[in-house]
């Protein structure tokens, strides 16, 4: 109980050091403030939002996938099992390399306590980072939409109506899908999705009384028929942001990406020009150059679809050694502190 109450303390005052960091007014205290608090703190103690419809999302929409018995028995022994294993190997070891009289002290602290303190402070630095990368993203997410507008629809500040109702129905389709396909509407998506609503003037909208409009994954891939070649870039760019800010793309994510690019393709390439590029790594690269704390800009998201920006971002961004090491370590980090072993390689992180 105690390391709870010591960990969320961490977290909030985490939350106050980076809206100080960025120079966030909170105060005095007002709607939109109280708003961008809350997100931070929510994000600093990873709570997702409450199920249901929310601003025309529903993140129940996702169709839930099948149980393993196989798999959901290994992860219960594996979340049971990895503190006494390690404890079983201290002591082993305490055993071994101390006397008689002295092993018999040691090894119940090292066999207990040793074992649990390694778990926790691994957990711990795992929340941490996580909670790190949601609490830079609420900032984050409004600026790099900001950018994105700025580049692909460079006139609608001057010129609202210029940008069609169903492109601004597309782009907030790049985050409502995103959000459901990430199965939550953590406080990054949230902000982000509230940020562009406002930005588009979308607010009394109807499409977002109910669910089933913005966060239709169909209508998402249809629709790019109706939109420019620079709008639908701006759409790919907003929702390639939503899987940066939560810091990693999963494979179902990474797939519905294709699709999209695929989509864009057949729409506005030809035999001449591509205008898309199925890049596997550019993705996580920016995810992870994300979770080490470098800004995401606008040229960042183009390199996971643009020609020229990915070979750009291969050519300078690109560090195998170095990328391939912290994925390594990412990975093997999820791995040992999640409750569920398979969720690095099976749909997850």
């Amino acid at each position: 109980m105690f390391e709870l109450v010591l960990l969320m303390y961490t977290a909030v005052r985490s939350c106050v050091m980076v809206s100080k960091a960025v120079d966030l007014r909170l105060v005095p205290l007002n709607e939109d403030r109280a708003f961008v608090a809350t997100m931070l703190v929510r994000a600093a103690l990873d709570m997702g939002e409450k199920e249901g419809v929310m601003m025309g999302v529903d993140t129940e929409r996702a169709p839930e996938e099948e149980g393993n018995i196989v798999q959901t028995i290994i992860a219960a022994v594996w979340f049971k099992g990895k503190a006494a294993i390690t404890g079983m190997v201290f002591a082993s070891l305490t055993m071994n390399n101390f006397p008689f009289e002295d092993a018999t002290f040691i090894k119940p602290y090292a066999a207990g306590a040793g074992a649990a303190a390694i778990w926790d402070a691994m957990t711990t630095h795992a929340i941490m980072r996580r909670a790190e990368v949601r609490a830079i993203g609420v900032t984050t997410g409004p600026e790099v939409f900001n950018e994105i507008m700025d580049r692909f629809c460079p006139d609608y500040e001057s010129n609202p109506t210029g940008l069609s109702e169903l492109a601004r129905v597309q782009i907030l389709r790049a985050i409502g899908v995103a959000i459901v396909k990430h199965g939550s509407m953590f406080p990054t998506m949230q902000i982000l999705l509230r940020h562009a609503i406002q930005y588009l003037s979308m607010k009394k909208s109807p499409k977002l009384a109910t669910s089933g409009v913005i966060d239709s994954e169909e209508d998402l891939i249809k629709d790019f028929e109706g939109i420019s070649l620079a709008e639908s870039r701006a759409v790919l760019c907003v929702h390639m942001l939503c899987y940066v800010l939560d810091g990693s793309i999963s494979w179902s994510e990474l797939k519905l990406w294709h699709t999209m690019l695929d989509r864009v393709e057949k729409l506005h390439g030809s035999e001449k020009e591509q205008v898309t590029f199925k890049a596997m790594l550019i993705p996580d690269v920016v995810c992870q150059q994300f979770r080490y704390n470098q800004p995401v800009t606008t040229d960042m998201l183009m390199g996971c679809f643009d020609p020229e920006q990915n070979a750009a971002m291969r050519k300078d961004a690109y560090k195998p050694v170095t990328h391939w090491w912290r994925e390594f370590t990412f990975k093997v980090l999820i791995v040992l502190t999640a409750e569920d072993p398979f969720v690095a390689c099976r749909d997850g992180d």
